[in-house]
This record gives C-alpha cells, structure tokens and sequence, in this order.
C-alpha cells in the first residue's frame, strides 16, 4: 500500500512544535510524553540513532520521511497481527488477546486504557493511523525492519 505523504508531513507537523523543519530532543520528549512512553535520555537517544541519519542532532523533516518508508511494512504487519478479526482496527479486546498469547496478561480495563492512550478520534479502538503515529516512537528493538 502507498505512503500517504500528507500523512507523514501531518504526523511531523504535529512532532514539530516550533515549526523549524526539525525535531529536536526536548520536541521528541514532549511527543513521547504524550504518547504515554518514558521520555527518557536512553528513550530519545534510540529514537535519534533511528532517525537522524546525517547525525547532526536534529531530525529533519527527509529523515523522518525516509524512517517511516522504511518501516511502513513492519508497522502494518505488527497491526494486522493484532487486528484478529482483520476489520481495520484493534479493539481492547483484541489487545487483550494479543498480550495474554505473549504471556503478559491483562484485565479488560487495563486494556481499554491502552487503548485509550492511542486512540486519537476517541472511537474506543485503534485504526492503522493512530498505531502508526503511536509505533514511530517506539524504540528500534520494538519495531523491526
């Protein structure tokens, strides 16, 4: 499936608070905040290794491009895994699941809760948009090639 290029360049936009054309590491941290994932030194670091191919400490707008491109197909097979019932979104139940088949078991609510931390439109479940806004931050190891 394409790449949604205003896609990419809405998700930076949002990431790019004071719209220079680049993600610095406090805009990065106030990202991971938001998403609910540690915005920790080693956190932002991965993150930086990831995406800032030129190594200048700033991600610029190509790079984010290029990063995403190159995990597009990874990000929608970890979606459609999770996606039992492959109907475009993952529900809390459906989540559930998922951890309780990876050995990390979970209540009902805890899961509704995970899903409500991703769940941008408030729609009580996951499309592949929010997973994908959600998986670009994830740490290297968590979303492989």
């Amino acid at each position: 499936m394409p790449h949604d290029s205003d896609d990419i360049q809405s998700i930076f936009n949002n990431l790019d608070i004071n719209r220079d054309g680049k993600l610095d590491r406090h805009e990065l941290k106030e990202a991971l905040q938001k998403l609910g994932l540690p915005p920790t030194d080693h956190y932002i670091n991965d993150i930086f290794r990831q995406y800032d191919i030129d190594g200048d400490g700033v991600v610029h707008e190509r790079e984010f491009r290029s990063y995403v491109q190159r995990k597009e197909a990874a990000m929608r097979r970890a979606f459609r895994s999770l996606d039992r019932d492959q109907n475009g979104a993952i529900t809390s139940e459906e989540l559930q699941k998922a951890l309780a088949r990876l050995g990390v078991p979970v209540t009902e609510a805890t899961a509704a809760q995970m899903v409500e931390l991703v769940d941008t439109d408030q729609s009580s479940d996951i499309s592949f948009e929010e997973f994908r806004r959600f998986a670009l931050l994830l740490p290297s190891s968590q979303v492989p090639s």
